[in-house]
């Protein structure tokens, strides 16, 4: 049987220019990620696309009020490379285990119904 990756912690600390900046994987941060990306197959896509990548960290990066409104745009051009990857590790693994439990459970609903019409 298949494990499903292990999901990074909901709540991290990365340093940008020398400043702590918490994340917080909230389902309305996730849903935002999974628009442009429907499925674990695309996930490449992230080291692929520059505007998918910029997407991503600024979705992530964006400073937001206690009703999700924004603040503040990250100035991406201000992030160095490896500050960057970090964010993009940490979204990546809960898109990953998104993904991934998603269609555990799609399979398990399919193996489900099946029994249940089938003979």
């Amino acid at each position: 049987m298949t494990t499903v990756p292990e999901c990074p912690p909901e709540r991290i600390t990365v340093t940008i220019n020398n400043t702590s900046v918490p994340l917080f994987m909230s389902f309305g941060l996730l849903n935002t990620l999974v628009a442009p990306i429907t499925s674990v197959d695309e996930l490449i896509q992230i080291d692929q696309d520059p505007e998918l990548r910029n997407f991503v960290l600024e979705v992530c990066l964006t400073k937001r009020d206690d009703d999700g409104q924004r603040i503040s745009k990250p100035d991406l051009n201000a992030i160095s490379y490896s500050e960057g990857e970090e964010v993009l590790d940490w979204a990546r693994g809960h898109l990953t285990s998104f993904f991934t439990k998603r269609l555990k459970t799609r399979l398990q609903t399919q193996k489900t119904v099946n029994q249940t019409i089938l003979p």
